[in-house]
């Protein structure tokens, strides 16, 4: 039992190797010989990855969990011997100290001075107790963080209402002497540093960047962003400005971001006469001497959540008051939700109707996810590809940078006169004669009456010539044999057989077959064969006993 689950656990040319082994101890050593391998490639992967591995945009947790795994790993494959003498404590306190010098190797540099604090101590924590200290200044951090945000957003809002340029500072404690890694000046870190990611709004060094376009419309969009989240706190008493004056204020920021807009784009490509500007989700895509997209198109659009088309394309929808957010951050409601059928293979759903657009979106994302398609895109066209069933069920074409989905087209059948070869596919491939006198039945073109042999009729009525008949009878048996070899075969045997030669005897009809690895290996089979045959005839002459001697 043994020997044939090692023959079933490894593959044909192994077993075949094997297959004439004794015992089972001795195919096991033979296996271990063979493909035995040596821990010091995997010993030094481990060892690679964990002097690779850093912290980077991980938390502290997924940083140690994928320190632990790695180490555990390691452990397994150099595992430590196990004495009384109480000496291993030496070795258990050194990999200790390994595991807290990778631990804080690959920390980020804003936890520098906790890094310092461990390294300091004497003697070295156990990792657990390392780790547990960085886990509490990642969390003291997540809470000053938290307050120092609000404190900066609550100085945006006011230094925008007073329109003063004075610079915001978040208070930090003056005993903290943290150093940021960019720019070396103390008092934050490299998450906070101002130039590495721009100045906030009322910063004087922000005035040096503002002949950027780029620049102003970041500045302009944080406005608005704070303006958006501090507006139901411009509700309360004693604000020095009313809600109908923070509306003209922020419409006066819009008109200034969409001024911010042109002036980046101006550069890139400069607008042409006839072109026409389409904005699709806040992207704008410019579409030049192209024609206007009609209010029936879709556009396929692969930044967008939903689909979103007009009001007469629903085939079934409700009501709902929802409000969708753009990306430039502004909001926009959302009345109706429903189905459309698109095409007769394409039928949408949670389809959004916007009353502000007047373009009709194909999601990608939706699409792909809700139904088992697969839309590709090339430079000039796209393809949408039913997965399940692998027929095309949607085309595109591109104008400008958009693609826009191509209407489905009605086909028209025409009356077509029935030629003979039709007819003569249809009833079965009959001779010519035969289909001639069905002419007044079925009516096809009398003109095309002749009727070529199809490539059909070729490979099923042809006949092969007669074999030449024998009328020699035989008396007794080995008189006559009849030998043929045949194969190969395409699946090949557990053995390596391929062939197989059989011995058919005239008289008695019996028959034998032997397997064969080649054809050359038929001329073994003579010798032994004709051994049988001397002694089947000197001993077992009568046919019927030969059966069994088989």
């Amino acid at each position: 039992m043994v020997i044939s689950w090692i023959l079933n656990s490894v593959t044909r040319d192994i077993a075949d190797s094997l297959m004439y082994m004794p015992t089972a101890r001795e195919m096991w050593i033979d296996l271990h010989d063979r493909f035995h391998e040596s821990n010091a490639p995997h010993v030094y992967q481990i060892k690679k990855m964990l002097n690779g591995l850093q912290q980077g945009a991980m938390d502290i947790s997924s940083y140690y969990t994928k320190l632990r795994i790695l180490w555990d790993e390691l452990r397994d494959y150099q595992p430590t011997s196990v004495c009384n003498c109480g000496s291993m404590r030496e070795w258990v306190t050194y990999q200790n100290q390994e595991c807290v010098m990778h631990f804080l190797m690959g920390l980020n540099e804003s936890y520098a001075h906790v890094r310092a604090q461990v390294l300091m101590m004497e003697p070295l924590p156990i990792i657990s107790k390392v780790f547990a200290l960085v886990v509490q200044e990642e969390r003291q951090r997540s809470i000053h963080h938290g307050v120092a945000k609000m404190n900066i957003d609550h100085h945006v809002t006011l230094n925008s209402v007073n329109s003063t340029t004075a610079p915001i500072v978040s208070k930090v404690g003056r005993g903290d002497k943290i150093v940021c890694s960019h720019c070396h000046f103390r008092n934050h870190t490299v998450d906070k540093c101002y130039k590495l990611h721009g100045y906030p709004p009322g910063h004087p060094k922000l005035k040096q960047q503002l002949s950027r376009g780029n620049a102003q419309v970041h500045q302009i969009s944080s406005t608005i962003q704070d303006f958006s989240n501090m507006q139901d706190h411009m509700n309360a008493p004693g604000d020095t400005l009313t809600q109908s004056q923070c509306k003209q204020l922020i419409e006066f920021l819009s008109s200034k971001l969409q001024y911010g807009h042109s002036l980046q784009a101006e550069p890139q490509q400069p607008q042409q006469q006839g072109s026409t500007i389409s904005c699709l989700t806040g992207i704008c895509s410019t579409v030049s001497h192209t024609p206007l997209i009609a209010r029936t198109d879709w556009v396929l659009d692969t930044g967008a959540t939903h689909h979103i088309c007009s009001l007469s394309m629903f085939h079934s929808f409700r009501t709902v008051n929802w409000k969708i957010t753009l990306p430039n951050t502004f909001t926009i409601q959302v009345t109706v939700i429903g189905s459309v059928i698109l095409t007769n293979d394409i039928v949408l759903h949670d389809v959004l109707y916007v009353p502000e657009f007047q373009f009709n979106l194909l999601s990608n994302g939706s699409l792909t996810n809700n139904l088992v398609y697969s839309v590709s895109l090339t430079a000039d066209s796209c393809q949408i590809q039913d997965i399940k069933r692998t027929n095309m069920i949607g085309t595109g074409k591109r104008l400008g940078n958009l693609y826009v989905l191509a209407k489905s087209t009605s086909y028209i059948c025409n009356v077509s006169v029935p030629k003979s070869e039709l007819w003569h596919l249809r009833m079965g491939h009959p001779s010519p004669s035969k289909l001639l006198s069905l002419k007044d039945v079925i009516h096809f073109d009398s003109n095309n009456a002749e009727i070529n042999p199809c490539h059909v009729c070729h490979l099923s009525k042809q006949k092969c010539l007669p074999f030449e008949s024998c009328n020699k009878m035989v008396a007794q048996s080995f008189e006559l044999l009849h030998i043929d070899i045949w194969g190969p075969f395409s699946q090949v045997f557990v053995d390596g057989y391929r062939f197989f030669l059989t011995i058919v005897d005239d008289h008695t009809r019996f028959t034998w077959v032997y397997m064969l690895r080649s054809k050359s290996d038929v001329s073994s089979i003579f010798p032994p064969l004709h051994g049988y045959i001397c002694c089947a005839q000197n001993l077992m002459y009568h046919p019927y006993f030969l059966r069994f001697v088989k």
